[in-house]
């Protein structure tokens, strides 16, 4: 009776539908009839990103218009070893490591679908960041994901899948209306305000006040 969970919460008038950022659509010569995957993640090998890498190259034997972007940290020797499998995929020119960025949400903006592959969550706020700004999504079914996408099992995948996510993937890239739901979740039940609320409900029950 004295444990209370209080869920993250993003902001979701930051992370929201938005145009396309003109910057990076040039920056990464991107073309109109391209789709963008994107996966938000420091590269460590929890996240799992070889597995998305291996995925990546089944999608692109079905689909010859798709780009992957890998956004977040990649200063170590998992990233390394990444970027360097990459480089040998034949599809290495449409794979793209961005490195640690602050304008998460303009990606977020060019993208088609996010893709969150790991191993194991605790409450993933790159995915609750992803869905308040309207992407579909295609994430691994382990606990903390599951917490978040309990409502929308049609959003997850069996973990280390590869034929699942390949399916998946390309099935959400045409499918805008799965996002409009998926914000609207984050909305209700992950919004910055909620997780304030209720912590200070939580402290005034600790001061009897």
């Amino acid at each position: 009776k004295n444990v209370s969970l209080v869920p993250r919460g993003v902001n979701t008038n930051k992370f929201m539908q938005q145009e396309k950022c003109d910057e990076l659509l040039l920056k990464h010569n991107i073309k109109k009839n391209e789709k963008i995957i994107i996966t938000v993640a420091n590269l460590v090998p929890v996240k799992n990103i070889d597995f998305l890498l291996k995925t990546y190259e089944k999608i692109c034997i079905e689909k010859n218009n798709t780009r992957l972007f890998i956004i977040g940290d990649k200063e170590n020797q998992y990233g390394k070893e990444l970027e360097k499998k990459a480089k040998l995929s034949k599809f290495s020119d449409r794979i793209s490591f961005t490195g640690k960025v602050q304008n998460i949400s303009d990606y977020h903006s060019i993208a088609d679908i996010f893709v969150l592959p790991s191993k194991k969550e605790g409450c993933p706020v790159s995915l609750l960041e992803a869905m308040s700004s309207g992407l579909p999504i295609a994430a691994s079914k382990v606990p903390g994901v599951k917490d978040v996408l309990e409502p929308f099992p049609e959003n997850m995948f069996p973990s280390n899948n590869m034929e699942k996510l390949k399916d998946l993937i390309i099935k959400l890239l045409d499918d805008k209306s799965n996002g409009i739901k998926l914000r609207n979740h984050v909305i209700g039940n992950y919004g910055i305000d909620k997780e304030v609320s209720n912590h200070e409900s939580i402290y005034k029950q600790c001061l009897n006040l």
